[in-house]
């Protein structure tokens, strides 16, 4: 019997500690712009998420009116019980429920004609340089509620947020503005639309390497490694599969002579043989040696050897990296893994598949 008590006592107060202090998030806003006035002041909607299962999970969101045709939503600490449901969302294996987002009217709120849609997530990350304010959803969406249990599907204004985001966020970090396009590495394309996500699942029925496996341990080289298996690689994709070390990643690169380590004294990343110059481009592999960390590449600034960088999974955000500040002061080193091709231009210099203004 006392074993017994002993083994509730766990469960009900050492795991709630740990639920506490994984990183979640702490605050949520959702916020809508009206073409026109509704019929009242104060409304519920639901955001719905759903695995690949069609598992599903509903946020209420009291709505109360903040400025003329603007209506807000918040989460946090006061509305315990549905700040939990989005907590949840970061529990191991509940990683897909993020996947697919949706509006819904449960038959109570009046007819919405909805110009435009915010929803941000503050998480309590303590990683130094990552972003805990992320805006997953800020987009014109003129569509509305019309009738009772309707829904609008918001995947689509999310991944063009979460790339505008991210352009605006790493301009803001090295002071470049970069044009992802149809040349920008896939891996870090499909990295950006899972930006604001959290978690990690280890199975599901359509995969054996759904999203970076399970348990806590080395799982940001499977978030890098599972894009450049996910999204296919131009050279051995399939040794990126089941990957569990950073140290294996950058090893890879080596292998075909796609590895690159900075000189804190020229303060470039150079080829270890031939001493080639290479200028970090947005899907390239950052690996930094102690304590073993992996990244990838969002923005690189040569001049202030500033890195942006996309950092996961809890959560997936971009992450600023103080390369050259990191080498002197500290016993951090970092490499390239290159991804993106080298196109020598008409000057002899080096070009990159991936364009900045």
């Amino acid at each position: 019997m006392r074993s017994l008590i002993a083994l509730l006592l766990i469960f009900l107060f050492v795991f709630p500690l740990v639920s506490l202090a994984a990183t979640v998030p702490i605050k949520s806003v959702l916020r809508l712009t009206l073409n026109e006035l509704p019929t009242q002041d104060r409304f519920a909607c639901y955001l719905e998420f759903h695995d690949y299962e069609q598992n599903a999970i509903f946020i209420k969101f009291d709505f109360t009116k903040v400025k003329n045709l603007i209506y807000e939503a918040i989460l946090d600490e006061t509305i315990p019980k549905e700040l939990k449901k989005l907590q949840d969302m970061c529990l191991e294996n509940n990683r897909d429920y993020w996947d697919e987002m949706l509006l819904e009217n449960r038959d109570e709120i009046p007819e919405l004609s909805i110009k435009h849609l915010f929803f941000a997530v503050t998480y309590n990350s303590t990683t130094k340089g990552c972003i805990n304010d992320i805006i997953i959803l800020d987009w014109e969406i003129d569509q509305a509620f019309k009738h009772s249990y309707s829904k609008i599907y918001l995947n689509s204004y999310a991944r063009f947020s979460r790339l505008r985001w991210v352009r605006e966020t790493v301009k803001s970090i090295t002071g470049k503005d970069y044009v992802y396009d149809a040349d920008t590495c896939p891996a870090f394309l499909s990295a950006v639309r899972d930006i604001g996500k959290c978690g990690t699942s280890g199975f599901n029925f359509y995969d054996t390497n759904p999203k970076y496996g399970a348990g806590i341990d080395n799982l940001c080289s499977e978030f890098v490694s599972w894009y450049y298996y996910n999204e296919g690689t131009t050279f051995g994709k399939k040794d990126f599969k089941d990957i569990r070390s950073a140290t294996t990643i950058i090893n890879l690169f080596a292998r075909v002579d796609r590895k690159y380590e900075y000189n804190n004294i020229t303060q470039q990343f150079e080829h270890l043989l031939t001493k080639e110059e290479y200028q970090p481009q947005p899907g390239d592999y950052l690996w930094r040696t102690n304590q073993g960390h992996a990244m990838i590449i969002a923005g690189w600034n040569e001049e202030t050897n500033i890195a942006a960088v996309i950092n996961g999974p809890w959560p997936v955000t971009l992450r600023t990296v103080e390369i050259q500040k990191d080498e002197v002061s500290s016993d951090k080193e970092y490499c390239i893994g290159r991804m993106n091709e080298i196109v020598k231009s008409k000057n002899g210099k080096q070009a990159y598949s991936t364009r900045t203004r």
